[in-house]
């Protein structure tokens, strides 16, 4: 789910122009993604994130499996498709050594991508299962608005 909190978090981040992690006061407890580059694309940005899967090794929950990429982690993945993440902001600030986005993650802990089972298996009571995946039950409205907006282009 979005959070304009978090939103609000990774403006401040990125407008700060400073290609470092954030710890303590207002980020505590927070997951965080940071990209510094050419790109302006958002969906880009998130690709390149998303692209650590191929480091990842489900069976042993580590970032330590050889890829063609030669990604040495994968956390930047596990924040983005993370079970335990609740809510994410994100944001971008063109700097001048590049543009700076950044994306906070609420999560309860860090947790492996997904649980192995049946689609939507572990949707809790708040959430429903749309296209194979748990969404939290807030976003329902969103989702009927966008599929009728959708069809009526």
């Amino acid at each position: 789910t979005w959070n304009t909190r978090l939103e609000g978090l990774a403006q401040a981040a990125a407008n700060r122009c400073v290609f470092e992690h954030n710890y303590g006061g207002d980020y505590s407890g927070l997951g965080e993604n940071l990209y510094l580059g050419f790109r302006t694309n958002v969906s880009d940005m998130i690709t390149l994130f998303y692209m650590e899967h191929l480091a990842y090794n489900f069976s042993s929950h580590q970032c330590n499996r050889p890829n063609v990429f030669n990604f040495p982690s994968c956390g930047h993945y596990t924040q983005v498709v993370g079970s335990s993440v609740k809510e994410v902001g994100c944001a971008i600030a063109s700097c001048s050594t590049g543009n700076l986005f950044v994306c906070e993650y609420d999560r309860t802990a860090p947790s492996p991508p997904y649980v192995a089972g049946p689609p939507c298996s572990a949707c809790s009571g708040t959430s429903f299962c749309y296209e194979g995946l748990c969404i939290n039950g807030s976003m329902r409205d969103d989702l009927v608005t966008e599929t009728v907006m959708t069809e009526t282009v």
